[in-house]
């Protein structure tokens, strides 16, 4: 009896000490499990509520709305380089290379063994020249989904004083998306003074737009579309085109038209590159145009797209002039800063002045400076504030010298309105070229 009255309270001890640590660890675990989901619930409700909050309050992370326009390298020595490293890592070695050409005939000899020739059909040229279009067909197809048609309105009255609608229209580029807004580039020819703004999509679908901002001297307007005025449906015709690099185009390249370069719709022709050494000057800029070899109208507008299918032009009325019934079209790549300034409605730096090259060899023939010689200011600009005159020559700006009108306008473009720079021109006078220096106040354009 005593033993086992031993036994059984050294049992009862044992469960006793147990029992406890297991409480402890289950409610330990418990504790551990509660807290978890807790902290996962708590996450899940700010991730879920903040854009909530943030749209109720009306606050918008900048970084998520502007609109990003790649820049193009004009540095043609950089993407030869690159190409050729390229193509040196792809040669195979000279051993590699025999095995392969070893292997190659002897199955193609297996392969003439086991079946005889059979000569192909040799197309036509009229099948041959069929397929070529179709090939271009193929290649617009896509950038005809970033096609539109815009149409400005204005309600008017007529002589017995009845209301009518006038309306001007256009083609547009859609170019950018900034997941709230669809940006197009226009005309601003006919958006100048409307009333309201509508878009026709690919698909025959309608959109009303607001403008957003243009530049005046080249005729380029950015308008954009609120995402949610859009229909699920007529999303599936809408694509936003691609900029390519304009850079590399050459006389003789061939070119697909796209837009209202005819003075209608649904346009659609094909062509070369005839020029590439047009330049259009406007104050503190220098565009250079594209002539082409597709008939067009002074009125026209639109986007030439090269073989890739990207835009390498825009087609303005105003690049009309430098050719009779041609299409002539801007630069696209030395105009993207510019869009995407339009795009976001940035403030733009601004002189107001018109300027050509003077070239070693120019200066050495008619002893004028070497820089940038003023062609025009426009009236009442910073530069006409400053004192500026026609016949100046600029030979620096800021802490930068300017060795011709396209680095003057490089250098402008980093400055920010309202900075105060300083100028340093040549001036003609009774005994020669003298150094005048000019403060300038940066304007808005």
């Amino acid at each position: 009896m005593e033993n086992n009255n031993n036994e059984s309270g050294f049992i009862k001890e044992v469960v006793k000490n147990k029992s406890k640590k297991k409480i402890f660890f289950t409610r330990l675990i418990y504790v551990i499990i509660i807290a978890a989901a807790a902290a996962f619930v708590a996450a899940f409700v700010f991730a879920f509520t903040l854009p909530l909050a943030k749209s109720a309050a009306g606050v918008k992370d900048e970084s998520d709305t502007k609109v990003s326009i790649p820049q193009d390298s004009d540095n043609m020595e950089e993407n030869d380089s690159s190409a050729g490293s390229s193509e040196e890592e792809n040669v195979p070695s000279t051993e590699a290379a025999s095995t392969s050409s070893a292997s190659t005939s002897s199955s193609s000899v297996s392969e003439e063994a086991a079946t005889p020739e059979t000569p192909a059909e040799e197309k036509t040229s009229a099948e041959k020249y069929q397929e070529l279009y179709q090939d271009l067909n193929e290649i617009a197809e896509p950038v005809e989904k970033s096609i539109v048609k815009v149409t400005g309105i204005t309600s008017l009255t007529d002589y017995f004083n009845q209301a009518y609608e006038n309306e001007q229209k256009t083609s547009g580029v859609i170019i950018g998306d900034n997941q709230e807004n669809l940006f197009i580039l226009t005309d601003y020819s006919v958006l100048s003074n409307v009333e309201r703004i509508q878009v026709e999509f690919n698909g025959g679908k309608l959109a009303d737009a607001v403008y957003q901002s243009h530049d005046e001297d080249t005729g380029i307007a950015v308008i954009k579309i609120d995402k949610k005025d859009i229909s699920e449906e007529a999303s599936e015709d809408i694509a936003v085109a691609e900029l390519g690099n304009s850079y590399n185009v050459s006389r003789g390249d061939p070119i697909i038209a796209l837009g209202n370069p005819m003075g209608y719709y649904d346009y659609m022709a094909y062509g070369t590159i005839t020029s590439v050494s047009n330049i259009i000057s406007v104050y503190d800029e220098q565009y250079p145009v594209f002539t082409t070899s597709i008939s067009g109208s002074t009125g026209g507008n639109g986007v030439i797209l090269n073989l890739d299918g990207k835009i390498i032009g825009i087609i303005i009325s105003g690049t009309s002039g430098l050719s009779d019934h041609t299409i002539n079209a801007y630069s696209v790549s030395h105009m993207k800063k510019m869009l995407e300034q339009l795009s976001n409605n940035e403030k733009r730096p601004y002189i107001g002045i018109k300027g050509a090259d003077v070239t070693s060899e120019i200066a050495e023939r008619t002893g004028i400076p070497k820089g940038m010689i003023v062609t025009g200011v426009k009236e009442d600009s910073p530069a006409m504030v400053a004192g500026l005159n026609e016949n100046d020559v600029i030979i620096k700006l800021g802490d930068s010298s300017v060795p011709s009108a396209a680095a003057y306008s490089a250098i402008l473009k980093n400055c920010k309105v309202g900075d105060k720079v300083d100028i340093i021109a040549m001036r003609k006078g009774a005994e020669g070229y003298a150094e005048v220096e000019f403060s300038i106040v940066i304007g808005e354009k």
